[in-house]
């Protein structure tokens, strides 16, 4: 009964970040399998250095320029207090 209530949670979530944080195209109306791909196997690198985490993107991904707008689009959110 839980396993179901996190699925839901989970196909709500990225039904909520597909508005929020894509642009209107293609990638909006893409299957979960070409998101998952697209989105969610970012290649990147994490590090640890002046007291702070960074996380090293590869340049070269096909779909970088997708994922920082994403990234911006979520981060100029207004926060709900």
């Amino acid at each position: 009964m839980v396993w179901t209530q996190i699925v839901l949670l989970a196909g709500t979530l990225l039904a909520a970040s597909r508005w929020l944080a894509l642009e209107p195209g293609d990638l909006r109306e893409a299957s979960v399998k070409l998101l998952r791909f697209r989105r969610f196997d970012l290649p990147s690198r994490r590090t640890h250095g002046q007291r702070k985490r960074w996380l090293h993107l590869s340049t070269d991904w096909p779909w970088i320029d997708a994922a920082l707008g994403a990234w911006t689009r979520i981060k100029a959110l207004p926060a709900v207090t």
